[in-house]
């Protein structure tokens, strides 16, 4: 019998930052420019957490779980494809090994909509 070492895990480290206008193209791509790996939260759904991705002035593809959504984005003039789609799952929920992989090089930010809806395991 061994005794397993203990793993050391590094805490991330995160630095919360508080937006005043979501509105404010300039305030909002300064904030994504200057932090890596953003996530931007709001306490109340319709707070303007989407609306601030969609004023960044970056060039965004959205993914959504739901096509209802992703639909809207598109009407809306944005891209969006589902997180499905992205990472090739067919409706059953198995790797699709007919589909091509979804090419994101053309895009300056990736914005996962609605990302606590996902399963843990996506």
């Amino acid at each position: 019998m061994f005794d397993n070492d203990l793993i050391d895990f590094k805490q991330p480290n995160v630095n919360i930052v508080v937006m005043k206008d979501e509105y404010d193209v300039t305030e909002v791509r300064e904030i994504l420019q200057n932090n890596n790996n953003v996530m931007v939260k709001g306490l109340l759904p319709g707070s303007g957490k989407t609306t601030a991705i969609k004023n960044s002035g970056y060039k965004t593809l959205f993914i959504t779980p739901y096509n209802k959504l992703c639909q809207e984005l598109r009407k809306e003039g944005y891209d969006s494809i589902t997180l499905n789609k992205l990472l090739n799952i067919n409706v059953i929920g198995e790797h699709n090994k007919h589909a091509n992989q979804y090419d994101v090089s053309e895009y300056e930010a990736i914005c996962f909509d609605e990302i606590l809806l996902y399963g843990p395991h996506y």
